[in-house]
């Protein structure tokens, strides 16, 4: 009796086990490359179905978000004053206010941005004439009032994709799915285990370290320098210097909520890090990992 119960009880669990490897190996990748920003994005999903024109869908639905979110900043940094804006708009002012990250220097960044592009640092006359408007916007219920508006996008806008595109497919009721936003990575529920993340070092570019985990976003500033003259540049600019910061090589932060890892990788880059390492214990983030000028690694991890 007992052996015929082990006999029976193997062959449920074989059989099992078998339909569980047999549903898997019908798991394909759908992948899709597209622009955000002039920067090369990809999203790629995981499923038995056929996704290819859900993924047409999903491209589509992205250029309404670029074309609606991008415009309205755009109308908003030629304006003065107090500003009717979307709900969107108003929760990224927030974010940055909330973190204390400075964001009102669009046209210094974007004179950097430029002259990288060109393989050249701005002329030292050009930063001169560039101002960094120092003064606070103010959040209302749906508006904002600043003197001047100058908002730069930059720490916020993949996280804010990111978070989109997730709710996109949540809706959907798909659950494996890995973004690719120039670099920055969200991966949801990998169909079997984990999805593995690698974090290169810009210096020596060795892999560092490899995050295993699912629905967490893992955003990195620093993994796109560029050299000029035997000198590197991240378009992350000092308002006081009119120059990049230069705290560190990349920093890498790790968390389930795809904007609170762009911000927070944006202000951590901002910030030693010794004074980064005390401000982000405030913040639920899995881990964060700083590489230094001289290639050194530092991790937290909570």
């Amino acid at each position: 009796m007992k052996k015929r119960l082990f006999i029976l009880l193997f062959l449920i669990v074989f059989l099992i086990g078998g339909f569980v490897l047999y549903s898997r190996s019908q798991i394909k990748e759908y992948k899709e490359t597209f622009k955000c920003l002039d920067q090369i994005c990809e999203i790629t999903i995981y499923s038995k179905t056929d996704k290819k024109k859900e993924l047409k869908k999903m491209i589509l639905y992205y250029q309404t978000l670029e074309d609606s979110f991008v415009s309205e900043v755009n109308k908003v940094n030629k304006q003065q004053g107090s500003v009717s804006v979307s709900q969107e708009v108003l929760r990224m002012v927030d974010q940055f206010n909330h973190v204390q990250l400075f964001m009102n220097n669009a046209t210094l960044t974007n004179l950097w941005k430029n002259s990288l592009k060109d393989n050249n640092v701005p002329a030292l006359e050009d930063l001169k004439q560039t101002s960094s408007y120092r003064n606070d916007i103010k959040v209302n219920k749906d508006s904002l009032y600043s003197k001047v508006y100058d908002i730069n996008i930059d720490g916020y806008y993949f996280g804010y994709i990111s978070d989109c595109l997730q709710n996109y497919l949540k809706h959907k009721k798909t659950t494996s799915y890995l973004f690719n936003l120039a670099g920055n990575i969200t991966v949801g529920k990998h169909y079997r285990d984990e999805f593995h993340t690698a974090i290169i070092n810009p210096i020596s570019e060795n892999v560092e370290t490899i995050i295993k985990e699912n629905n967490v976003s893992i955003y990195t500033v620093g993994n796109h320098p560029v050299a000029v003259d035997g000198t590197t540049y991240v378009p992350v600019i000092d308002p006081n210097t009119k120059y990049p910061y230069t705290y560190h090589k990349s920093v890498t932060v790790v968390a389930s909520d795809s904007i609170l890892a762009s911000i927070l990788s944006y202000k951590l880059y901002t910030m030693n890090m010794e004074d980064g390492k005390n401000f982000i214990k405030n913040y639920p983030v899995q881990q964060v990992l700083w590489i230094g000028n001289d290639g050194k690694v530092e991790m937290f991890e909570k």
